[in-house]
Formats: structure tokens, C-alpha cells, sequence
């Protein structure tokens, strides 16, 4: 038996017979009709009894067949599992139509079930690997990763199991879940996460061209939702002609939306830039102030640009989420949510303040290097010991952190 503990839960592997465990609940490979079948369905049903079928007859009479990732409970009959937890499993289709999303909500619903009901100890099989026809090494890396996600974020479950018929389903997972094992925690490894991303990139630094802590704010506010290298064409000739506040609150609307007009959304950026100016030029002397409070109250300049400003124009520790930090980060651990100001607050939690600048430069070029949004570079990945995504990136499903990834550069 091979065991891992994640906060508090035990997940092991057990290579046996499924019907035998001495658990709340035990899940089943079901079919859609609820109704029993071949392998681990027909064993959980001839060992269960009548009792188990009489209430999946019920639950069909009454919201019809299973769709394929959900999940339904019913009493353990005969079985010394108290409950089982039917799910559905997909058929193995080459792992284009979706086959991994579900069956990971296989995982994730089972166990959203067993949590609703007050199950501390809970068993599974390999779901979809038998008739199904999905490549156990590939399910291996989507069950663990789905158990693992899961047990990270919720408590109130004490034991998962792993029960693998065979020889082949059970060295098969042992070699996910000593990945898992053997990987480092990036919160708790962080500076070396850091210290290794220094050595790969010592020359990076904020991509945005500037000389004045105002060309670093128009420059950042046109960098929403644009690359910093077209910003850097535009901003070539822009900062010649417009070199003040006072320059900028007194633009021509028009004219200056044709001379943005390549960073793109040039009518919304022009009338933020006017307006911000136009706020510096009232309330600041013309000045970018250089607190975060004063930054975020100008017109079109939110968190991210203002930790930009503070960060690279005023030397002060900050940490800017942009798309590429938010996808890094969140792939990586560091992070767990989509709203770029939570991330924030989630890394600075974690990075050391005196590295929160320097971190935004490192992870923002990684991201635009390595860790692309649609293929990362996994295997040339340097921190990849440290990643909780990008040990199973490979396999052929979408990264369950991706939704999760702020979308946008726009504060």
C-alpha cells in the first residue's frame, strides 16, 4: 500500500477488491442506467444485493438516466460499505471530446457528495480504465490530480482510497502518486522557486519603455490588453510630443485616439489617459503620486497599474497580477483564485515583501517565455519540481487552474 497525507486526509492505494472494503462509501464505475453491467458496476451490484438496484430504480424513475462526470448515492445493501456512490465515467474517444474534464468531475462529484453527507472515508476504483477503454496511465494522473485538487481546498474527509484490481492499474497510479510526493511545495519553497528564476532570467526587467514615473503610467495604461512591444512603438513618438501632465489633459480626444489607436480599446485609453492627467493636473501639480491610495483614485488606473508605477518608478515593494503573473502563479500553487487583486493579496502572503517587485519581473517573464496560456512549455519548464499543474500538463486535458486565470491585463 502506498500512502500520501494532504492537510490532514489520507490518500493511499490498495490493490484489491473493491466490494471488500471496510469504508463509508465506496464508489461505482456505473453506466448511465444505473442498472448494473460488467467489471467493477456488475461486482459492486452482486455483492450489494437487490437493495442497491431498487434504489438506483427509484433515482432513475425520478430524474432520469446519469449523465456521464455525475454522481448519485445510494445505501451499501449487503456490502460493508454503508453507502455507494454511483458515477459515470466517459468512454475513451481519444481524448478529444472531453473525456478527461469528466472524468475528473467523476472524482471531484463523488467526492462533493461524500463531504454533503458527512463521509470521512471514501474508496474508489479506477473509473473508465476497463470497458471504457481509457489509458490507465492517463486516468492514473487525472484521478490523483482530481483527489488531490479536492483535498486542498476542503476539509472534513479523513481517508481516500485507491482500490486497483490489478498489478498493471496499481503500479500505474504509484508512479502519479509518487510524483505527487516527491513534489515541492512552492509556498513553502519560494525563495528557492525565486532564486532558481533569478538564475534563469538575471536580466529581466518591466518590458515597458520609460523614463519618468508619467511615461510609466500612460505607458501601463496602454498596456492593457496590448503587448508591451507594440506599446514601445507607440509611446516611441507619443512621449516626444506629449512630455507632461499638462500635455496630456489638454490633447485633442481625436487626435490622440489616432495616435493610440495600435494598443487597441484606443477611444477607452484615450479618455482614461485624459482624465487621469487632467486628475494629476488638479489634485497632484502634475505630479504621479506615489501611494497606492492616491494611484488608485485617478481615472482608468487600478491595482495593477499602480503597483507597476510604485514598484519600477518609486523602487516600493509591489506585486502587479497581470495576465502572465495571474496564469504562472496560479498553475503553480502560489495562488488560488481568478480575480487579479486576490491573487495579489494570496502572493503577498507568501512571497517575502522584499522580493515582491522582482517576483512580478521573474513570473511575468516566465509566463511569457515558458508558461504559455494554451502550450506551456512544461518540459523546459526550470521550476516544473515546484508546479502543481505542470507534472500533468502532458496527459491530454485541460488545465483544471485555467479557468481559474485572470483573463485580462485591464484594471
Amino acid at each position: 500500500m502506498t500512502t500520501i497525507t494532504i492537510r490532514g486526509t489520507t490518500l493511499s492505494l490498495i490493490q484489491g477488491d473493491i466490494t471488500k472494503q471496510q469504508t463509508e462509501a465506496i464508489v461505482n464505475a456505473a453506466n448511465s442506467s444505473l442498472m448494473g453491467g460488467g467489471g467493477v458496476d456488475g461486482a459492486i451490484h452482486r455483492a450489494g444485493g437487490p437493495a442497491i438496484l431498487q434504489e438506483c430504480k427509484e433515482i432513475v424513475s425520478q430524474q432520469g438516466r446519469l449523465p456521464t462526470g455525475e454522481a448519485v448515492i445510494t445505501t451499501g445493501g449487503n456490502l460493508r460499505a454503508k453507502f455507494v456512490i454511483h458515477t459515470v465515467g466517459p468512454i475513451w474517444r481519444g481524448g478529444t471530446r472531453g473525456e478527461p474534464e469528466l472524468l475528473r468531475n467523476c472524482y471531484l462529484n463523488s467526492l462533493k457528495l461524500a463531504k454533503e453527507k458527512g463521509i470521512r472515508t471514501i474508496s474508489f476504483p479506477s473509473i473508465s480504465t476497463g470497458a471504457y477503454g481509457y489509458p490507465i496511465d492517463k486516468a492514473a494522473r487525472v484521478a490523483i490530480k482530481a483527489i488531490v485538487d479536492f483535498l486542498e481546498t476542503n476539509e472534513g474527509i479523513d481517508e481516500v482510497a485507491l482500490v486497483l484490481f490489478d498489478g498493471n492499474t496499481y503500479k500505474a497510479y504509484q508512479e502519479v502518486l509518487d510524483t505527487e510526493a516527491t513534489m515541492k511545495d512552492p509556498r513553502v519553497h519560494i525563495l528557492e522557486v525565486l532564486e532558481i528564476l533569478e538564475r534563469e532570467y538575471p536580466e529581466v526587467r518591466i518590458i515597458l519603455n520609460w523614463r519618468t514615473p508619467l511615461e510609466l503610467l500612460i505607458a501601463t495604461i496602454l498596456a492593457a490588453q496590448c503587448t508591451d512591444e507594440r506599446v514601445n512603438e507607440v509611446t516611441k513618438d507619443l512621449f516626444k510630443k506629449y512630455q507632461s501632465a499638462e500635455d496630456f489633459a489638454a490633447a485633442d480626444i481625436r487626435t490622440l485616439e489616432e495616435e493610440i489607436r495600435p494598443t487597441g480599446f484606443y477611444r477607452n485609453k484615450a479618455k482614461s489617459i485624459i482624465s487621469c492627467c487632467l486628475a494629476l493636473v488638479e489634485k497632484h501639480r502634475g505630479e504621479v503620486p506615489n501611494s497606492l491610495d492616491d494611484l488608485v483614485s485617478l481615472p482608468g488606473v487600478g491595482r495593477k497599474t499602480a503597483n507597476i508605477v510604485l514598484g519600477n518608478a518609486y523602487g516600493q515593494e509591489a506585486i502587479a497580477v497581470d495576465t502572465h503573473v495571474g496564469r504562472v502563479t496560479t498553475r503553480m500553487g502560489l495562488a488560488t483564485s481568478k480575480d487579479p487583486d486576490k491573487i495579489e493579496e494570496e502572493l503577498c502572503e507568501v512571497i517575502p515583501q522584499n522580493k515582491w517587485t522582482r517576483s512580478t519581473h521573474l513570473f511575468g517573464f516566465h509566463g511569457r517565455k515558458i508558461c504559455h496560456a494554451k502550450k506551456p512549455l512544461c518540459s523546459s519548464c526550470v521550476v516544473r519540481d515546484f508546479c502543481q499543474t505542470g507534472a500533468f500538463l502532458l496527459i491530454g486535458y485541460k488545465d483544471c487552474h485555467e479557468e481559474r486565470v485572470c483573463s485580462s491585463t485591464v484594471d
